[in-house]
């Protein structure tokens, strides 16, 4: 084969140099334990930035593949412990296989829903439904299922058909997947073992801050970030109004004893759904799915868990 660009004398003809042309096709070899890339004497500034950063793919591939083979993981994980800088697995390191999805909390609560996580007290969590479903809709027909069971696991959907041709999707994604939670964080510094994090909602170390510049928004935060990590134990489809008062307390993180629950007043009750419904419409009643319009929202219960 040759090469078929315009000869770099010549514009009007074609090269004709045999493949690899020195003058117009850039080399990437990857067989080394160190990868080169050749770039043709021809090459614009422009063209060398491009091949240098296919380069820089292809070399983070090569790394993540050793870092399977050598331990299991696609990523490299660093945690801290109590003041002791040390280098680890990290304990919320995505195995292999498994499906994870990020989930974050809204603004008033985002701190306090994090602590609850982290407390164990909260296990559940809803957001409205995005698809414009038909009118009349019943969620309690909704059959949710994995909606292309002959797809691999990873690429795998949560949700249910509601016509021959268009599906509504979980967030959540399904039962046995996992939620990494995006928190309100900060980088404290960079060490040889990787940068140090800092989470706003509850120190790193369970005691105190270590300096911090600048905290950057839940939404922006890096998988490599997270440091909490739950599997959803169940995914369902409901209007607002029919939560229950028990369900207002999974949510909101509210702790409560066996013998409240076993011994619920009316009072108890109606103070539980209207906190919650309190905080919906803080976060959602702007943007139109407020409590009293009954939306319908996506459900999660998840399990409890150390950080």
């Amino acid at each position: 084969m040759t090469c078929q660009r315009p000869d770099r004398d010549a514009p009007g003809i074609i090269c004709g140099h045999p493949l690899p042309c020195p003058y117009h096709t850039a080399v990437i070899d990857v067989t080394g334990e160190v990868p080169t890339v050749t770039v043709p004497v021809t090459s614009t500034p422009a063209v060398t930035k491009k091949t240098l950063g296919v380069l820089k793919d292809i070399s983070l591939a090569i790394r993540e593949e050793q870092n399977i083979k050598a331990h299991g993981v696609d990523r490299p994980g660093r945690c801290v412990g109590r003041g002791i800088e040390r280098a680890v697995e990290h304990p919320h390191e995505k195995e292999i296989g498994v499906t994870e999805r990020p989930i974050y909390f809204r603004q008033p609560s985002a701190d306090a829903m994090v602590r609850a996580v982290l407390d164990g007290t909260k296990t559940q969590h809803r957001v409205p439904v995005k698809v414009q479903l038909p009118d009349g809709f019943d969620p309690d027909r909704a059959s949710l299922d994995w909606l292309h069971p002959d797809v691999e696991p990873a690429k795998q959907s949560y949700g249910f058909w509601f016509n021959d041709r268009a599906a509504c999707v979980s967030p959540f994604g399904g039962p046995g997947d996992y939620l990494w939670v995006r928190e309100c964080w900060a980088v404290s510094g960079q060490y040889k073992d990787g940068p140090r994090y800092e989470y706003r909602a509850a120190p790193a170390d369970g005691e105190h801050f270590r300096s911090v510049s600048r905290w950057r928004p839940s939404i922006h935060m890096p998988r490599d970030a997270c440091r909490i990590r739950r599997p959803v134990k169940r995914v369902w489809v409901e209007r607002l109004p029919d939560i229950t008062p028990e369900d207002c307390l999974a949510e909101l993180g509210t702790k409560h004893s066996d013998y409240d629950r076993a011994n619920i007043h009316q009072y108890w009750r109606e103070e539980a759904v209207m906190a919650f419904r309190n905080l919906w419409d803080s976060i959602y009643a702007a943007r139109g799915d407020g409590s009293v319009t009954g939306p319908l929202v996506w459900g999660c219960e998840f399990e409890r868990g150390s950080r």
